[in-house]
């Protein structure tokens, strides 16, 4: 009756998991000149903007057309507490194909020393996780805020001599961009889990989660610098590849004899094969470079607990890049490039270590009971096939998106 229960709950989960999106985000650049004029410039992913067609179902518009007129009705602009005129509608502008952008401006008369009031609450009627992440430029310095369903005011005061945002307030700023960043990537809470599952002791998940932090922030502070340019599409699919290789992995931890050994060659030689033949995603670097993490995952011994450091090592380089891209979309601030870096870094750790303290609580807990304990490696080889599952879906629609 428990397991039936424990994996109805699961299978519930992560079913919900692989409809919802992965992260919903948007982001705006504010620019508030001497005249008190305000532009904005709106992007959001065209993803998400097919959320807003839940608003009026039966009405049939391009998705830059619905996002401008959700702009155009939900973000508003107060000086001292007095409504700013719109200039005009919020307008569509050229963007990425997977994204959408607009743009809106107010007029707020007179020069800009004054309190701003910007009410941002696009999304958050039809996505009640959404964030939004709003870079706001005065004549004098700019700063970076974070709109939440629960917080969708802003105020920024211009002063005739506004210091800029120092360096502990971007800090701050970014460690709850990284804290909301890694709370809303599903991806990422289900690598966690996979890695968890293939962890028997506490220090051997401490071992593995140093090995995927050092592996990630890596890669995130060679990306969000420019020093890298990872292919945005290439990286979110591997992230599901490497929930697929973890589930895998969790899965021959949890058999009393080795199973499955060669499903892990088997899916990246056919994953490659398929891309190659119907995408151009991935480069083919990124494919060796699967194929040998998955070799080795089937030369390697079920308990090396060095392997599995070192694995997860390599999937925190993916991962890294997939927080850089979220990072660039809100951009570092200027003059602030290392507190910010720094700030967005440490509030991932900080969602990563609560996520995983979190769960592994819970499985302690759960594990005392002695039911639950006799039937432990068939849940963790069921929740393992699960993750595979939810991988596998991620890697194939984003391979072929």
């Amino acid at each position: 009756m428990i397991r039936r229960l424990l994996l109805a709950v699961a299978a519930a989960f992560l079913a919900t998991q692989a409809q919802a999106h992965v992260r919903s985000e948007s982001f705006s650049i504010w620019r508030i000149d001497e005249r008190g004029h305000v532009h904005a410039t709106f992007r959001a992913s065209a993803r998400d903007a097919t959320a807003l067609q839940n608003l009026n179902p039966r009405e049939t518009v391009p998705l830059t057309v619905l996002f401008a007129r959700h702009l155009t009705t939900h973000v508003f602009v107060q000086r001292d507490g007095i409504d700013c005129k719109p200039e005009h509608a919020a307008q569509a502008i050229a963007s990425d194909p997977t994204q959408v952008a607009a743009e809106l401006s107010f007029d707020c008369g007179g020069p800009a020393v004054h309190t701003y009031s910007l009410d941002l609450h696009l999304f958050f009627e039809v996505l009640a996780q959404h964030v939004h992440f709003a870079r706001v430029v005065t004549p004098q310095s700019s700063a970076d805020f974070v709109a939440t369903p629960a917080n969708g005011r802003l105020s920024v005061t211009v002063n005739a001599a506004q210091p800029a945002q120092n360096l502990l307030a971007a800090f701050a700023t970014y460690v709850q961009i990284g804290i909301e960043h890694i709370a809303g990537g599903a991806d990422h809470i289900a690598f966690i889990i996979g890695l968890l599952l293939c962890c028997a002791s506490f220090r051997v998940a401490a071992l593995a989660l140093t090995g995927f932090t050092l592996g990630h922030s890596l890669t995130l502070g060679l990306a969000a610098t420019g020093a890298v340019s990872p292919q945005v599409q290439a990286i979110e699919a591997l992230i599901g590849f490497t929930i697929v290789l973890i589930g895998l992995e969790a899965y021959q931890r949890a058999s009393v004899k080795a199973q499955a050994v060669w499903a892990s060659p088997l899916l990246t030689g056919g994953f490659a094969l398929a891309s190659l033949i119907g995408s151009s995603v991935l480069s083919p670097v990124a494919l060796v470079g699967a194929l040998a993490i998955s070799g080795a995952q089937m030369l390697a011994s079920r308990t090396s607990t060095l392997f599995l450091i070192v694995s997860t090592a390599l999937f925190g380089l993916i991962h890294g890049f997939g927080f850089a891209n979220a990072l660039i979309e809100v951009g570092l601030p200027p003059g602030r490039l290392i507190a910010g870096l720094a700030g967005f870094n440490i509030g991932v750790e900080i969602g990563q270590i609560v996520i995983a303290g979190t769960l592994w609580v819970a499985a302690s807990v759960l594990l005392r009971h002695p039911s639950v304990a006799a039937e432990a490696p068939g849940l963790r080889q069921v929740a393992a096939l699960l993750l595979v599952a939810l991988g596998t879906f991620w890697l194939v629609s984003r391979t072929f998106a």
